[in-house]
């Protein structure tokens, strides 16, 4: 007896931002794998329809620039709506994640761990989590890799966590978080480019200068399921009073703090707690790093070097905390 195929789930994700706006949104859409396979073929004979692009950027579209240039806004709009109807044959559902930037710089960014700071970090897992929750409420069986459009340092810090993240996750959940995620040029990968599409215009339609507009665009690709998490104000306030209760949670608010050059594979080594002479603080350290440069040791609070009383293993580390954190972030997103 031959078993059928199992056919992975794939969620394409891209980020909208702009400089005149104080939003952050990260979303994309979900499908199996070989709907995707599909989607990219016509998606891309839709492309070289006359007239003909190589990709598409709604930012390039919207001001008729690059792939764009020398176009009507007519002409424009008739090729958006064309490629939204393929992205709608293939019937994938979109998962969004967004902040206001204001509010989290002002909010939780004086609180939260060095190594977890910038809006980009709770939305990049907050569409994670909440995708692999609502998987689960459907029934889906399956685990989804993560493909986000390619964000340099920013998402390469981001994705560190990404095991001890998925750790941290009931077993059920953990079960529907797929591989680590990759990050892709969406030039080449075409579901990209449809998560461009969908993030920019829900970015814009969340921006209250835009808030009335009318896009032919949203109204096609209205009909697809989609899931939605703010990282609103009360949210924000609600995890900058858990964060700022955490136990030893100032010995990670600070660059002395960071804990990500001893990570591998979202797993830290053995560590110690320190216990300082000058201003009586814990804090932890590498237990390697410790045993072989013990003189060396600066206090993570006041600085002081090899005035240490006494240490002992840890047993609430950095990154215990970094991943209470995590988890508190993660938890708000999906309520």
């Amino acid at each position: 007896m031959m078993l059928e195929p199992v056919e992975p789930y794939r969620a394409y994700i891209d980020d909208s931002s702009s400089a005149e706006d104080d939003i952050l949104l990260l979303a994309g859409y979900a499908q199996r794998a070989p709907a995707w396979a599909a989607f990219s073929d016509e998606w891309k004979i839709e492309l070289a329809k006359p007239p003909a692009i190589e990709y598409c950027h709604m930012s390039e579209a919207e001001s008729l620039k690059d792939q764009f240039l020398g176009w009507s806004a007519t002409k424009r709009d008739r090729k958006i709506a064309s490629l939204a109807n393929v992205i709608v044959k293939y019937e994938p559902w979109s998962i969004e994640c967004y902040v206001r930037k204001s509010q989290y710089d002002q909010i939780l960014a004086p609180v939260i761990a060095y190594d977890l700071r910038g809006p980009y970090f709770p939305c990049f897992y907050g569409v994670i989590v909440t995708l692999a929750r609502f998987h689960a409420q459907t029934g889906i069986k399956l685990p989804t890799d993560f493909i986000f459009d390619e964000q340099g340092k920013i998402g390469a810090e981001a994705v560190l966590w990404y095991e001890a993240i998925k750790r941290a996750q009931k077993p059920e959940i953990q079960a529907l978080m797929g591989s680590t995620p990759d990050f892709k040029d969406d030039k080449k990968v075409l579901p990209l480019q449809a998560a461009d599409m969908i993030a920019w215009h829900l970015r814009r339609r969340k921006e209250k200068r835009n808030a009335h507009e009318y896009r032919e665009v949203m109204e096609i690709l209205s009909p697809l399921l989609r899931i939605e998490v703010e990282l609103s104000e009360t949210v924000l306030r609600t995890l900058a009073n858990e964060m700022a209760s955490l136990p030893n949670i100032a010995s990670v608010q600070g660059k002395r703090g960071s804990i990500k050059k001893y990570m591998v594979g979202g797993k830290l080594p053995p560590m110690v707690t320190l216990i300082c002479k000058k201003c009586g603080e814990e804090f932890d350290c590498v237990r390697e790093f410790f045993e072989a440069n013990p003189r060396r040791i600066s206090c993570a609070f006041c600085g002081e070097v090899n005035s240490y009383a006494s240490y002992r293993r840890a047993i609430i580390t950095v990154l215990m905390i970094c991943i209470a954190a995590s988890i508190l972030i993660l938890w708000w997103a999906w309520k």
